[in-house]
């Protein structure tokens, strides 16, 4: 007798992608994107999450996406998610969840829809009703009358198999899966394998909305429990990208997911993030003292079930609770610093990133952050989700400019909003020697310094030992020159550039971006685009750029 039955074809209905567009992260907001790069203390790391990206054009590459109601939504993931799978390839839409059978809120992508009644469990719970696993939730009903639905709002064309995390033993309702123009029967028992923590269902065409119903052949079937659904490619190439947010959930939730170790062994994940913060310390505004080892244990979790696996570490936006600044978001961000240097994790400076102490109220200012001075609203997530793909890519890109890099670590940014504009050099230089200094102020980019001192970035590259050309706001550079050097005026350079006559072009070559070619020439990504009037990040071989 065949395990899954496909009762009914007819046919296929044709849906339409929506794929995000990758655009520049708004101006407005005063980003720090000079920083917006994946840190790390010993160069393996980063070698090895290339090798593993790279691996993407013939291997599938694992991605799990842990966090708290930020990522619940899936309003970053999704724009994260887009951006990697375009590049590297689509492995699938990763875990779905009815989150409706839970009461709570559901992803952007997808609605779920419950009839009858069920209990659940959530991380965050100290006493949940159900167990829970690699979503961080569980549902479960004892009424085979009760039914699960999920309505998509776009289609994913490479996912074409279903993986339903949940118990495999007598107990459980068989269960019928309707596309709309076909049913597909699925015997728990006779579908499983022991050795397995899911039910592997093929999708009759393409992903498309479907429901869940359930049957019970005899008295011993008198439950349905659910821990998720990852949506899959039978094509083992590309990304497959899990996010997994519970609101409200802190970093110690992570320890009470009981399936999670069992879950994560057929996962079996390549990249593990970690993006908590806001529920360890929003509301007292204290670092526990009990966080550190939280954090540590899970980190040793997932290396138990996958010694290579690399974890990623992110650090907290800047927060308010209830109208009161909330100031722990520095400790937190030096605090997942520390942690991924001693536990060998790279690490994401989201909170520096995004503008560091007090710039949400910049972001709800100009419509990116909700009125709690939480949340982030639709557009806000989306640059948070563009700046998570683009510190990957970037960082990836570096590697390839600078391959025998040892470190690439940043300090000092909370200084970086105090600078004062009446400081109209910030620099300072040294008598009698071969070179003065210059401290580095917001905006500059070592061309521009180089073009106001009438040197060559090279030159200032070899002086200060430097492999690559991010430079650090508010960091000293020695400037090659002999003694007392005046600096150039605002208004003198701004005449000698436009008394030049002769132009820099740069022909794009296969595999260059606009991020490489900017590190190449001390420019910045933004001043790329503005001087070649471009409105995208898209470039293609042979085109001309010039460069500012």
């Amino acid at each position: 007798m065949s395990v899954i039955k496909v009762i009914i074809s007819s046919l296929l209905i044709l849906f339409t992608i929506t794929v995000f567009a990758q655009q520049h992260p708004p101006n407005e907001l005063n980003l720090l994107e000079q920083f917006n790069q994946l840190q790390f203390h010993d160069s393996q790391l980063i070698h090895k999450i290339d090798s593993v990206i790279e691996s993407s054009s013939e291997n599938k590459v694992t991605i799990v996406h842990f966090g708290d109601s930020h990522i619940q939504a899936e309003w970053p993931t999704s724009v994260t998610r887009s951006i990697l799978q375009g590049r590297y390839g689509n492995a699938g839409y990763g875990m779905i969840f009815p989150y409706s059978a839970a009461k709570t809120y559901s992803s952007k992508r997808y609605k779920s829809i419950h009839v009858g009644n069920w209990v659940f469990g959530k991380s965050f719970q100290s006493a949940p009703n159900v167990l829970m696993g690699i979503t961080g939730m569980g549902v479960s009903t004892d009424d085979v009358s009760s039914s699960l639905a999920f309505k998509f709002n776009d289609s994913d064309t490479v996912s074409n198999v279903l993986k339903f995390f949940l118990p495999t033993d007598s107990s459980m309702f068989d269960f019928l899966i309707d596309f709309g123009d076909t049913l597909v029967q699925v015997n728990v028992l006779e579908a499983s394998d022991n050795e397995k923590s899911f039910i592997e269902v093929p999708i009759p065409g393409n992903l498309r909305d479907f429901s869940i119903s359930f049957t019970a052949r005899n008295d011993r079937q008198n439950k349905f429990e659910l821990y998720g659904i990852s949506v899959e490619s039978l094509i083992q190439r590309g990304i497959l990208y899990h996010s997994v947010g519970v609101g409200a959930a802190p970093y110690k939730s992570v320890l009470r997911q009981q399936l999670l170790d069992t879950h994560l062994i057929d996962i079996e994940p390549d990249i593990v993030i970690l993006d908590f913060g806001t529920n360890d310390y929003l509301y007292n505004d204290k670092i526990d003292a009990k966080l550190s080892n939280d954090i540590v244990l899970i980190i040793k979790k997932m290396r138990m079930i996958n010694p290579d696996v690399t974890v990623v570490l992110t650090s907290a936006q800047d927060l308010y609770y209830k109208g009161r600044h909330v100031k722990s978001g520095v400790k937190f961000r030096n605090l997942i610093r520390s942690i991924s240097e001693s536990e060998g994790c790279l690490f994401w400076d989201w909170y520096s990133v995004s503008g560091g102490s007090k710039s949400l109220l910049k972001w709800k200012s100009k419509g990116y952050c909700q009125k709690d001075l939480i949340h982030l609203t639709v557009k806000g997530y989306a640059v948070k989700g563009e700046l998570l793909a683009n510190a990957i890519t970037s960082t990836l890109d570096s590697l390839k400019l600078n391959p025998n890099i040892d470190t690439l670590l940043f300090s000092g940014m909370d200084s970086l909003y105090k600078y004062d504009i009446a400081d109209k050099y910030n620099y300072s230089y040294n008598v009698n020697t071969d070179y003065f200094m210059h401290r580095i102020r917001p905006g500059e980019t070592l061309g521009g310094i180089a073009m106001r001192y009438r040197t060559s970035v090279k030159a200032i590259m070899r002086l200060n030992n430097m492999r690559t050309t991010l430079i650090v706001v508010g960091r000293k550079l020695k400037i090659p020159g002999k003694g007392k050097s005046e600096p150039i005026t605002k208004r003198d350079t701004n005449t000698r550039i436009n008394r030049q006559s002769n132009k820099s072009f740069h022909t794009v070559k296969s595999g260059e971006s606009l991020y490489t070619i900017s590190q190449k020439y001390g420019v910045t990504v933004p001043q790329l685009k503005k001087i070649n009037k471009l409105k995208s990040n898209t470039i293609y071989s042979g085109n001309k750029l010039q460069i500012p």
